[in-house]
């Protein structure tokens, strides 16, 4: 894969990442390339939403000093668990952000699907993390 085109592969993160990671990321990215500026901004707060529940949970799990306390971590758990069912992330702003459209709620679906079938398949846990990755590239791009 030329950098040139793909300048993402210069970020640390991926130099020394196999093939076939690499060409997930990049078969992930070319179809997130369809959504347009509201899908986006959408499924970026759900991402962030997702992150840092999954960072709670690793703190959490791993009993780090730093960590947030179980109430929290339950309740970050069954807020992330909620939006994906009720496709819908309501905000404390009173905002409310629709997950309903076709694309993030596929999108959504797939990440869930690759998470659960990756706890039992490294290679699915893998092509989850390829997902994420390429989440994460187009929406900070």
């Amino acid at each position: 894969m030329a950098t040139s085109s793909k300048p993402w592969l210069s970020l640390p993160l991926f130099q020394e990442k196999p093939a076939a990671f690499l060409d997930a990321v990049a078969a992930y990215l070319n179809s997130l390339s369809a959504l347009n500026f509201q899908q986006r901004r959408d499924l970026a707060v759900f991402k962030a939403a997702e992150l840092i529940n999954a960072l709670i949970q690793i703190r959490e799990r791993k009993k780090t000093p730093d960590r947030l306390g179980p109430a929290l971590a339950r309740a970050s758990f069954q807020q992330v668990r909620r939006v994906i069912r009720e496709r819908r992330l309501h905000l404390g702003n009173g905002e409310v952000i629709d997950l309903r459209d076709p694309l993030i709620r596929d999108l959504i679906d797939e990440g869930c699907r690759l998470f659960h079938e990756g706890k039992q398949d490294a290679a699915v846990y893998q092509s989850a993390l390829a997902l994420s990755a390429a989440q994460c590239l187009v929406l900070n791009g």
